[in-house]
């Protein structure tokens, strides 16, 4: 088990949430597993034996920019992420 210690939180910014480009499946891969961290709170090693790391006390701050028209440097972020956080102005 991961965490802060000592009954803290640990906090975690990421600035331009929507930057990472989405691939053929118009998926961006970093956001997904940003979802999956904040749903599940597990991480999973990528190599062989694969390991199970749970994450407690992680508290997600991000910023992004909210055009009306999404251009190659400002993509819109999908539904999934979005309904797992609040927007605001």
């Amino acid at each position: 088990m991961y965490g802060a210690r000592d009954n803290k939180r640990f906090q975690l910014f990421i600035d331009d949430l929507n930057l990472p480009p989405s691939d053929e499946h118009g998926i961006q891969r970093c956001n997904e597993l940003l979802r999956q961290l904040m749903d599940d709170k597990v991480l999973v090693t990528l190599q062989k034996p694969f390991e199970w790391r749970t994450i407690q006390d992680l508290m997600i701050l991000s910023s992004f920019t909210s055009n009306v028209y999404p251009s190659a440097n400002n993509r819109t972020l999908p539904e999934r992420l979005m309904v797992r956080g609040q927007v605001i102005e």
